[in-house]
C-alpha cells in the first residue's frame, strides 16, 4: 500500500457515492491522511471508528457491516 501510485484523481472524478471506513487508531492510514480525502468525491459518506485500527471489518464487524448495508441501501435503493 505504501508504494502504490496516487489515486486521489479517481476520488475527485467519481460520479458515484463513496463510503470511507476508517479507524481512529489506524497506523497505515492515519486520520490526518484520510480526512482530506473525504472532501474529494462529490458525494461521500464516512464511518470513523473509535478504538479501531486498520481492520474495521474484523475489529468492529457489526458497525462496519451495518454501515455497508446502509450505504448500499441508500445508493441502490431498498
Amino acid at each position: 500500500m505504501k508504494h502504490r501510485p496516487d489515486r486521489t484523481r479517481l476520488l475527485r472524478d467519481a460520479k458515484f457515492s463513496v463510503l470511507f471506513i476508517g479507524g481512529h487508531d489506524d497506523p497505515a492510514v492515519p486520520l490526518e491522511t484520510l480526512l482530506p480525502q473525504l472532501a474529494l468525491p462529490a458525494q461521500s459518506h464516512a464511518l470513523l471508528l473509535r478504538s479501531v485500527g486498520h481492520l474495521g471489518f474484523i475489529e468492529a464487524p457489526e458497525l462496519t457491516q451495518q454501515a455497508v448495508l446502509d450505504f448500499t441501501a441508500g445508493v441502490f435503493g431498498e
